[in-house]
């Protein structure tokens, strides 16, 4: 089974995705959601990566101002983290759901 962080989704697309999933409905229509969102994810993980290599660029003045870069650095890490997982996954579940719509179920 497939974990997928719904804290990623719009609201909307993940009531869209859950209700996909139990109905049974289209894996074709549901693989392009799912493309959709996967787009949607990498566009957000190239502005956290951007982010972070500001933020490591950034001087810092002091022990205080480099504590809170390197948190904001972590957080920025993590996010990333997830999002790489949460990106894999999801493609894993697209190319599941293509092949079981190709094999005829």
């Amino acid at each position: 089974m497939v974990q997928v962080n719904p804290k990623l989704f719009s609201i909307e697309s993940w009531e869209r995705f859950c209700a996909k999933g139990r109905d049974g409905q289209g894996g074709g229509t549901m693989a392009r959601d799912l493309e959709q969102e996967i787009r949607n994810l990498q566009k957000e993980l190239e502005g956290i990566q951007k982010d972070r290599d500001v933020l490591r660029l950034q001087p810092c003045r002091g022990d205080a101002e480099i504590r809170a870069k390197d948190a904001k650095y972590e957080d920025l890490a993590r996010r990333a983290a997830i999002l790489r997982e949460t990106i894999r996954d999801l493609t894993r579940k697209r190319q599941l759901l293509i092949f079981e719509s190709n094999s005829g179920g």
